[in-house]
């Protein structure tokens, strides 16, 4: 037994470099780094229900950096009702003054969560309740496990009922075999398909039926193989028919005894005749719709160039025209000539927005991880010029990481705010570009302090050919904004815009957080 003494000795011997010495702000990340490397959601919360502390994984669940979590609540976090129901048991902690067990639900980007959340009271020196603690652990699996026991349990009560009425009048067939090979079981589609009663299978092997080795080989092969390993194995195998041939895929999967020994096989054949027939049209159409647009671009192209030409000659024959006469037209004369050459003018930048809006969309262009940051520099450097003539300035947010098309994007940008320079009456327009985030999505405001539009306009601005300012005839060719509508749509996003006459312009377009392409990806709130 130790003495006093002992006792003494060993806390003396205690370094004063030891951890136990260290101060408030390492102890506080000391704490940090062993919760953060908790498998559970970790969290304290003050009496108004704002977040104090919380680990790594609660930031994972709630799809936010856990320091951005500090000080907000859980209707930041969850949506209204879970948020609800996790403020109601924190409630009910402080009232009791007790920790409470509680199942609270939480909707992921896979489903609803179910967590096992342990919750209890905080107390200051004095004993006073002064924040709640929780511990909540993901039992969704034990949940959907239990579940599932529950349903199997009543599902082997009316198996011997109903298995044998279900298999008969599946149109699937069912096959299960032992592993000598032997048909243990067939149901009726299943010996329809060799031309027997189910009753005449049993026992027997295919060869015994005398069914095709070149069909039944590697089925049987795969069966073995289900024997041999213990995994699921699916294929396909084709039966020659008068008008062609019968496909089938099938699913075989082991049944194992409690020493997980495979002592059956069941097999699960799906006609998919049909279904491959669909994927071949399916194949045809694609290829199809691809011949289409690539004809479509090309005639956007020769169209162009069609309707080029015979514009460069009237522009040509009109500059000829004012070279001879220029000093000669006076009045009305050197009017209509002036307006001739604008008119041209504008029809040859309107041909080339109307092939530029034929072309956004046309094909199905590669998307990647965006720093919007880096791509609005390269925006700014492309209105240099413009910002110089007409004294703008363009002020920028901190904005994210996007998934998207570069070229696209930066059109949209160019686009917005070229609008915001065009239609301003100001000395020195201003064009500020700022993000939110809204759910499972981000919303960019590109806002100006131009003239405005009118609340009539709001739907038919993105319209194509629909001019924002109807007062100035150099005042674009209304093939601006479709553009933009047509980019964003690409990017599964929406476009609308809030305005007031005289008050200026904001431009609002969405984007996904989450891109659902091959696989999901998680931007980064900034990329870092």
């Amino acid at each position: 037994m130790a003495t006093s003494s002992d006792n003494s000795d060993s806390t003396e011997s205690i370094s004063v470099e030891s951890p136990l010495f260290c101060d408030l702000d390492t102890h506080r990340a000391m704490l940090q780094s062993i919760i953060d490397h908790s498998p559970a959601d970790i969290y304290l919360k003050d009496l108004e229900g704002k977040y104090l502390l919380v680990n790594r994984n609660f930031g994972k669940r709630v799809g936010m950096d856990p320091t951005q979590v500090i000080g907000k609540t859980a209707h930041h976090c969850f949506n209204q009702e879970e948020a609800d129901q996790k403020s109601a048991n924190d409630e009910v902690v402080v009232k009791e003054g007790a920790a409470k067990q509680f199942e609270e639900i939480v909707t992921m980007s896979d489903g609803p969560h179910t967590l096992l959340s342990e919750k209890f009271p905080v107390r200051d020196e004095h004993g006073v309740v002064n924040a709640v603690c929780g511990i909540s652990t993901d039992i969704t699996s034990r949940k959907t496990y239990e579940k599932k026991l529950r349903q199997l349990s009543s599902q082997i009560q009316q198996q011997g009922r109903t298995l044998e009425t279900v298999l008969s009048a599946s149109p699937n067939i069912v096959y299960m075999f032992d592993s000598q090979g032997r048909f243990l079981y067939a149901n009726q589609a299943g010996a329809t398909n060799f031309g027997v009663r189910p009753v005449d299978i049993i026992g027997k092997t295919w060869k015994n039926l005398k069914l095709s080795e070149g069909v039944f080989g590697p089925f049987m092969a795969d069966t073995s193989r289900v024997f041999k390993t213990g995994k699921t194995n699916r294929g396909s195998m084709s039966f020659p028919t008068p008008d062609g041939n019968q496909e089938y895929a099938y699913t075989l999967i082991p049944i194992m005894d409690v020493r997980g020994r495979v002592v059956n096989v069941i097999a699960y054949v799906n006609d998919v005749t049909m279904d491959r027939e669909k994927d071949r049209i399916l194949e045809e159409q694609s290829r199809e719709l691809e011949r289409s647009n690539q004809e479509l671009e090309e005639f956007a192209r020769i169209a162009s160039q069609d309707l080029n030409d015979p514009l460069r000659k009237v522009q040509r024959h009109l500059n000829a025209l004012e070279d001879i006469l220029g000093a000669e037209l006076q009045g009305d004369s050197k009017n209509h000539l002036a307006g001739a050459m604008e008119g041209a003018g504008r029809m040859k930048v309107l041909i080339s927005d109307l092939l530029e809006y034929s072309r956004v969309g046309l094909r199905s262009e590669p998307f990647r991880k965006l720093k919007m940051d880096e791509l609005i520099e390269l925006v700014q450097k492309d209105f240099k010029l413009s910002l110089q003539k007409t004294g703008a300035t363009i002020t920028v947010d901190r904005l994210p990481t996007v998934w998207g098309n570069d070229d696209r994007l930066r059109q949209l940008l160019q686009n917005l705010i070229s609008n915001g320079i065009l239609y301003n009456d100001h000395a020195e327009p201003t064009i500020h570009i700022s993000v939110e985030q809204r759910n499972d999505r981000w919303v960019f405001e590109v806002k100006d302090n131009g003239i405005g539009i009118e609340a009539r306009d709001f739907e038919s601005v993105f319209q194509i050919f629909h001019r924002i300012d109807r007062r100035s005839e150099n005042s674009g060719t209304g093939v601006g904004l479709a553009i933009c509508k047509k980019i964003v749509a690409q990017h599964g996003g929406d476009i609308w815009v809030r305005s007031m006459p005289g008050a200026g312009t904001s431009f609002f377009f969405s984007m996904p957080i989450r891109y659902k392409g091959g696989h999901q990806m998680t931007i980064d709130l900034f990329g870092e």
